[in-house]
Parts: structure tokens; sequence; C-alpha cells
């Protein structure tokens, strides 16, 4: 199905069109600068990365390439700085905005996913996050087995996989760089014990929801960062196809 035809079998208006036309140059120019500034502003580039591809994980959030190389510089030091509020409301801003766009690159991307992804941005739109946040919780996970061979929320297998995947990706320094946010476990995917000993304990977590522990879950904000994952997701997921690199049973080949 063309991107045309599913704005005409969700009534979207041609501006959506021009917003996802929009994301793709933000992404490769992102791409491209990040590439280009690392030999430059090594330390600088390498302190941000840490902040915001593995700490920014704690907070519930996850990047996006079309957010461009000055909000990514922004946001680090917004996690540097521990300004948990003013990241989630410039976060929020951004994935608030990009809705629509989001939605019909992640259906472009994953057109078998894209019944039910439409079903779960319809209930995003109505406020009705309590749909919203399980059915995105459990795309990511489906994108994840496509993309790891695993489910990103079973951390015990998923653990070790970014970083044979990180292994083999010499020479491609944003693909590299931002897988090492699928590397932390994370506030998301900690278990019922650790979960009692986090600093930041509201934080939005897959098991309290999926097992009925959680029963205020679904907040706007709590649905965006379940957004941003699976938006992650499926962008390195299209990104590793794009470098061919492949894993089957366990074990990590390029065909470059």
């Amino acid at each position: 199905m063309t991107i045309g035809q599913l704005l005409e079998k969700w009534g979207v208006d041609v501006q959506a069109l021009q917003a996802l036309e929009a994301r793709l140059p933000a992404i490769t120019t992102f791409v491209a600068d990040f590439i280009k500034a690392l030999p430059l502003v090594e330390q600088r580039t390498s302190d941000a990365e840490e902040k915001v591809f593995v700490q920014m994980v704690d907070y519930g959030w996850f990047f996006d390439p079309a957010m461009g190389a000055e909000t990514f510089f922004n946001l680090a030091n917004l996690v540097n700085s521990k300004n948990g509020n003013e990241l989630d409301r410039k976060m929020s801003e951004h994935f608030r905005e990009q809705m629509t766009a989001i939605e019909i690159d992640l259906v472009t991307k994953n057109p078998d996913r894209g019944r039910i992804l439409s079903e779960a941005f319809e209930a995003q739109r109505t406020q009705k996050y309590v749909f919203s946040i399980p059915i995105f919780l459990a795309q990511i996970d489906g994108i994840s087995k496509e993309f790891l061979g695993e489910e990103y929320f079973r951390y015990g297998k998923s653990k070790d996989i970014p970083a044979k995947l990180i292994q083999q990706l010499a020479g491609d320094d944003f693909l590299e760089s931002a897988l090492r946010a699928l590397i932390p476990k994370g506030q998301m995917r900690a278990d019922s014990k650790e979960r009692k000993l986090l600093d930041r304990p509201a934080i939005l977590n897959r098991h309290a929801v999926l097992h009925g522990e959680d029963l205020n879950y679904d907040s706007e904000l709590n649905s965006l960062k379940t957004i941003s994952l699976l938006n992650f997701m499926s962008e390195m997921y299209h990104q590793k196809k794009m470098a061919e690199v492949k894993i089957e049973d366990g074990k990590v080949t390029s065909s470059k």
C-alpha cells in the first residue's frame, strides 16, 4: 500500500505527507552530520552519545534521528543536568508534533503491522492510552524479534545481541553508537524486584503494565515514551537493513 493510499484510508491531509517527507532528509542529514563531526569534536560527541543513547533510557526516552544534531546536544545537556521535567517536555513536544509522520513512517517500514499500528495511533489521538500503550509495547517486541531475533523486553535473551551487532558495524559510526541504547536494561524492562530499588519508580514499566500491577499507566507521557521506543526500534531495524547486517541463529554476519 502506498503512502498516498494510507493517507486516503486514514483521512490524513496533504500536510501529513509533507511532514513525513520532511523527516527523511532530517534523518539523513543528522546521520551525515553525526559521522562528519566525530573526528572534529570526538570527546564532545562521545559524551553526548553516552547521555542520549544510554542514560536517557533511564528516563524512558529514545532519540529520534529526525530531531537533528542541535537537539541531540541539547538533550545531552538536559540529561547531564538531570533535568527530567524539561526532558519530558522537550521529548513530548517533539513526538506530539511528529505523531502523524511517525505513524506513516512506521507503517511504511512495517507494512504487515499497519492495521495494528493504525488502531494504536487512533487510540492515542482519542486519548485512550489504556489501549494504545499495551499495543505499542507488544509491537516493540514484535519488531525487535524481527530485528534482533529476540524480544526487547526479554532482557535475559536479548541483552547481548546489540553488542554483538555493534562489533560487526565498524565504519557505520551512527548505527554503532545508536545501538548502544538497546544495551542498558532501563526502567521499562526492569523486573518486579528491581523496580522497588529504582530512584525513578514512576517511569513506565512494561511488566507492571501488562501484568496488571500498574493501574495508573494510562497517561499521554507514558504513551509518547512507548512511541519513542517503537520509532527508535523501527529506525534501527531499517538502518540495519541498509547496512546489510544479518542476525541468524544468534550469530551476527555482514554481507559487506
